[in-house]
């Protein structure tokens, strides 16, 4: 007698995970990083924002616009400092003359 095994497709079967169980994982991983990205950001515009016109503004884009907003807070803001600062280190400050 012919035993029967049941066959999955996908090369997840072998660790006991069907595909829908891995993409459930996969999403939740990812809105689980996307969160904690966002919150990232804004922390870092509460601490690091040194206009409280500007901080607010970015607050409100943050909470409100969260799927643009924080990678938006990012790429023009947290970028935009790194570049600035590395930009004044890189030259030096002339000497006075006395």
């Amino acid at each position: 007698m012919r035993s029967t095994i049941p066959v999955t497709s996908g090369d997840f079967a072998v660790m006991g995970l069907g595909g829908g169980e891995f993409l459930g994982l996969f999403f939740l991983f990812l809105v689980l990083g996307g969160f904690v990205f966002w919150l990232w950001m804004l922390i870092d515009c509460l601490m690091n924002e040194r206009d409280s016109a500007q901080k607010l503004v970015w607050v409100i884009v943050i909470i409100f616009v969260s799927l643009i907003g924080a990678p938006l807070y990012f790429f023009l803001r947290k970028l935009g400092r790194k570049r600035s600062s590395r930009r004044l280190r890189d030259y030096p400050m002339p000497r006075s003359r006395r």
